[in-house]
């Protein structure tokens, strides 16, 4: 599978480009150096679980990479969210609170930025997956058993995705995508704030700290 090779070749281009260790890999991303060794001689099939943990630990869109399709970037926006917090943090410095509360563009980063800073963890891959799910089975009209019939599964399997009790493979949540019109990424979870938005925000907020430093 082409998978195994543009796998290998994103962790051994991470490593050398960020000058870290294999193990120093495994600890930023929480996947076991055996698993990290194996993806890099290619002699593993990639998981969907490792690659989430992957995106999140490098702030990559691994999927995005190793599918060939469109890169959306989704984790480099975590970096961005955290420095509009630290802008806004220092502006805050400079002007009264009563004076904050008036501005609906900080209103804004206070209410949104906070949520879109999160950690992520398994759960959120799970969340997702059966939210998407089950928005599909709604919008669409169908049975779990009918969707299941599409992706080539049992009913089983789809309501193990639903309680959480199971993950699918990268082969099955490529074909649920495919499915369901919408990218992998979304429907693991991995989206986040749309970048440009993210940059509209920073850049607003940098006018803000500009005027008040005159």
């Amino acid at each position: 599978m082409p998978y195994h090779q543009k796998l290998s070749t994103f962790i051994t281009s991470y490593i050398k480009e960020n000058h870290i260790s294999k193990s120093e890999f495994a600890k930023i991303t929480g996947v076991s150096l055996g698993t990290v060794t194996n993806y890099i001689n290619q002699s593993t099939e990639p998981e969907i679980i490792q690659l989430y943990r992957i995106s999140i630990g490098t702030k990559t869109d691994v999927f995005g990479y190793i599918l060939k399709n469109q890169s959306l970037d989704y984790m480099n926006t975590i970096d961005r969210v955290r420095e509009c917090k630290l802008l806004l943090e220092r502006i805050e410095e400079e002007i009264t609170g009563d004076m904050i509360k008036n501005l609906d563009l900080a209103s804004m980063v206070h209410e949104d930025l906070e949520k879109e800073a999160k950690e992520y963890s398994d759960d959120d891959l799970s969340v997702a997956l059966a939210r998407c799910i089950k928005n599909y089975v709604h919008t669409k009209k169908i049975t779990y058993s009918e969707l299941a019939k599409k992706v080539g599964l049992d009913k089983s399997q789809i309501s193990q995705y639903i309680n959480g009790s199971n993950i699918p493979s990268l082969q099955v949540a490529i074909e649920l995508s495919k499915i369901m019109n919408i990218p992998i990424q979304e429907l693991i979870g991995l989206k986040i704030k749309g970048e440009s938005e993210l940059d509209y925000i920073y850049s607003k907020l940098l006018e803000m700290e500009d005027k008040l430093i005159r």
